[in-house]
């Protein structure tokens, strides 16, 4: 393996640098499925890491434009801008003079889905010397692994928790160690190792800054002032005024002082919330909140002191709109309150470098919160760009999360929330598209889409703001609240501590807290039942407006409000009491022989929808069984050999599960 991983070396070294000044300019990564996802290298830009990190502080050449040192990320590249005027010698020229000096280590790249994009436009994606590496085998043993990092000049930074479930497989982070010429990247090194280690790797990525939190900035036509702006209209909209003499309309909102009405606030449930920014435990609003920790990405610790990664509101702001103090508005300026402010809340607080965060810190927070038992998962954020290994923790987090207390050979499944974007147009983001990923959309105070062309008006929305929508096949769940929210801030931001803001950011960790609540009544539902009685819940409004059958192959669904409003009431009423539930019931699975199954199952006058996945959560095919069919066909011909897990629901619950073997 050494001579193979050498040959690739010398080959790289003649051809790194005219990668990023030539036409010939792209490059791919690879997904979990073994699918290439091309990028073009940013020709206008330049990374490079000095020894011990430090700052580049000698002579550059005219055509730099730039030059930038990246302070705040865990490892500190320096990065030069190249005028857009300059000829590529003069770029092949300045490279090479870096690349002699002393204290030069190594290079990376940055990537962007753009072939005209410039480091202005800031619509490229940084790499770094860290890579994502996901084992086919769950239980690989340390000498596999040192062997491994050995042979590819590896130092393992990051090795998942051994309490973490070790039927699936977990992601390490390694960071490259240095050759010789400093001249191998992450982006090639994922390459090589996918392509020639298929029977030990399961996925190999490098790390990318492309994790974007998704928020809009407050307007700054708002006052922080309750008087000039009915920040709570969420939780209770009676059609009165709201914001600059504007008046919502009675009950579009998410109904969930109902569910407060009828006893549910989150007790008992506990919601890891990847954010960005810091945490501050002091706020007034946090006083008796439970909150009891955050983790810290710098330190890889738990903390429950007031700490702050960078001077960003968004995680103290969406961490307020699940978990603010109700009912202390007598002690002071205490605006907002929590929608199911009892829930424990576990901030995961995250950085980034420019406008992204780091794709390998978004996944070691999921593996953290996996490991913390949390029940549910927000994700107010879309990632740009090689995603596989943030999608590989997800589907862990749903396969493994959350055991059932009655079998200890199945699990429920994390419920993971996440935000479609603020885009205003049509548009596929992840993780809010993934299939079994609740993703939310934004409504205003009319029970319209958020945009600046929604009907009635734009409210506070500016032009290109609002929510982003898209087909079924984008796999959008619902739309919630998340125009004019009052909600916590930093108050080292110096603009008090606390913001009226908007953006699906906010109405995510809406329908975070919603599930919450129905787990409260009944905590044994699985991941998919709780997705299912968030959608059977939500309320077609509007539908003069909005067609909820524009969709054969999806009945309720519309492209801009998708299953239609979320509506916390009506989803905790069609929840079943665990003490309804009746027992699993029996079924039959014939062999038919070459890998194929028969299952039979009762016969129902309902749907019953069933879902085949594998072991490591990934979901193979899905049907439906109409009313009074009793027979399921399965077919494992096509999968590899192991085990896989049938579920069959029906509107409220699992009434079926069996294994099955190839």
């Amino acid at each position: 393996m050494k001579s193979k991983v050498l040959f690739f070396l010398g080959l790289f070294g003649v051809s790194s640098i005219y990668a990023q000044l030539t036409q010939a300019d792209s490059t791919y990564i690879y997904d979990q499925n073994g699918v290439q996802h091309w990028y073009h290298i940013q020709k206008d830009v330049y990374c490079f890491k000095l020894t011990n990190e430090v700052q580049y502080t000698g002579n550059v050449n005219p055509c730099v434009e730039n030059q930038e040192y990246w302070q705040d990320a865990p490892t500190k590249f320096n990065e030069i801008n190249f005028n857009p005027s300059s000829s590529l010698f003069d770029r092949y020229n300045q490279i090479v003079q870096l690349q002699s000096t002393n204290d030069y280590e190594v290079s990376s790249v940055a990537l962007t889905r753009y072939a005209d994009s410039t480091y202005t436009s800031q619509e490229y994606y940084r790499t770094d010397d860290r890579i994502m590496v996901t084992f086919n085998d769950p239980l690989l043993d340390n000498a596999t692994i040192t062997s491994f990092a050995d042979e590819y000049s590896l130092e393992l930074i990051h090795e998942p928790s051994s309490a973490l479930p070790n039927t699936v497989s977990w992601t390490y982070i390694f960071r490259l160690i240095p050759d010789r010429e400093g001249l191998m990247t992450t982006v090639r090194l994922a390459q090589i190792i996918n392509e020639n280690e298929p029977q030990l790797v399961k996925l190999a990525e490098p790390n990318m800054f492309s994790v974007e939190p998704l928020n809009c900035q407050p307007t700054t036509e708002m006052s922080l002032t309750p008087g000039n702006v009915q920040g709570t209209w969420h939780i209770r909209n009676t059609g009165d005024v709201i914001w600059n003499g504007q008046s919502g309309t009675n009950d579009a909102d998410a109904d969930l002082c109902e569910c407060w009405g009828a006893g549910y606030t989150g007790e008992g449930i506990k919601m890891g919330i990847i954010d960005f920014g810091g945490i501050e435990f002091s706020h007034n609003d946090f006083e008796g909140s439970n909150i009891p920790k955050a983790y810290n990405i710098l330190t890889e610790q738990y903390s429950s002191s007031n700490f702050t990664i960078q001077n960003y509101g968004h995680a103290m702001q969406v961490t307020g709109i699940v978990a603010a103090t109700p009912n202390n508005t007598a002690l002071g300026q205490r605006f907002a309150v929590g929608a199911a402010y009892n829930t424990e809340v576990i901030p995961y607080i995250n950085e980034f470098i420019g406008a992204n965060g780091m794709n390998s810190q978004i996944t070691q927070s999921i593996q953290e919160a996996v490991e913390e038992g949390v029940d549910i998962i927000n994700m107010s954020f879309r990632t740009n760009a090689a995603f596989g290994s943030i999608d590989i923790q997800i589907n862990n987090a749903i396969a493994v999360g959350r055991p059932d207390p009655n079998d200890p050979n199945n699990y429920l499944g994390i419920i993971c929330v996440a935000a479609v974007g603020n885009d205003d147009l049509v548009g596929s983001h992840f993780p809010a598209n993934m299939s079994n990923v609740i993703g939310v959309g934004w409504s205003n105070p009319n029970d319209y889409r958020c945009s600046s062309n929604a009907p009635g008006g734009g409210w506070s929305v500016s032009s290109n703001q609002g929510s982003t929508y898209g087909p079924p096949e984008y796999n959008y769940d619902v739309v919630a609240p998340g125009e004019l929210l009052m909600t916590t801030n930093l108050s080292s931001l110096g603009q008090g501590s606390y913001t009226v803001t908007l953006g699906s950011s906010f109405s995510s960790p809406i329908v975070a807290s919603i599930a919450a609540m129905i787990l409260e009544k009944n905590p044994l539902l699985t991941w998919s039942e709780v997705r299912e009685l968030i959608r059977n819940g939500a309320e077609k409004v509007n539908p003069g407006t909005y067609d909820y059958n524009m969709f054969g192959s999806a009945p309720g669904y519309n492209n801009e409000m998708f299953y239609g409003r979320v509506s916390c009431i009506n989803s905790i009423n069609q929840t079943l009491n665990i003490a309804e539930n009746e027992k699993p019931l029996e079924l039959t699975v014939m062999n038919m022989g070459e890998h194929k199954y028969l299952v039979f199952i009762p016969e129902s006058g309902q749907v019953q929808p069933y879902e085949l996945y594998d072991m490591s959560g990934r979901l193979l095919l899905n049907g439906k069984a109409t009313p009074g069919n009793v027979e399921i066909p399965i077919d494992l011909s096509a999968y590899h050999s192991g085990m896989y897990i049938l579920k069959i629901y029906n509107s409220e619950r699992t009434i079926l599960s069996t294994k099955l073997m190839k």
